[in-house]
């Protein structure tokens, strides 16, 4: 699997599998962050969508941002879950984030924070706000610690403490 399309990824994604960690971890040696956006852009499940945003997570590619917002709308809170936990590792997990995208990224994220019902999809985005490693966030994090969800509040007090460190 070397050079891999978009249809290869969705292909190989959707064959029968006994080792599907073993083809995760092929594909994102073999699989460039173009060609897995586009590969999220045609998968048509929800277990597909998912797979890809984790494919996309481990390459932490800054490519992949507006693909990954807008999948912060899927009707899949599994693929919602994956999408924001990706955007976070963009922001958190690289020597070089892309600060140029927080702004835009913060704004998008709140304003789905806003709306999303899911704890955990809620957890995630606070996990994931809370990466992007900017002061301005800490108001959202901590009116979470306020929440009835445990997984809720442990995210914010998880993030107001990453913040916190960071200062």
């Amino acid at each position: 699997m070397s050079g891999l399309s978009a249809n290869e990824i969705v292909l190989a994604l959707s064959g029968e599998c006994s080792d599907r960690r073993s083809l995760m971890r092929e594909l994102v040696t073999k699989a460039e962050a173009p060609e897995l956006v586009q590969a999220l852009r045609q998968a048509e499940t929800p277990f597909l969508r998912q797979l890809i945003c984790d494919l996309l997570a481990r390459l932490r590619n800054p490519v992949a941002l507006d693909t990954l917002l807008e999948c912060l709308v899927d009707p899949s809170s599994s693929v919602r879950v994956a999408a924001a936990d990706a955007i976070g590792k963009i922001f958190g997990y690289v020597d070089s984030p892309p600060t140029g995208q927080r702004p835009k990224v913060f704004a998008e994220m709140v304003a789905r924070l806003a709306e999303e019902s899911a704890p955990s999809v809620r957890s995630t985005l606070l996990q994931s706000l809370a990466l992007l490693g900017d002061r301005s966030v800490r108001p959202v994090l901590e009116a979470a610690l306020n929440e009835s969800d445990p997984r809720v509040q442990k995210q914010a007090t998880w993030g107001t403490g990453y913040l916190e460190s960071r200062e």
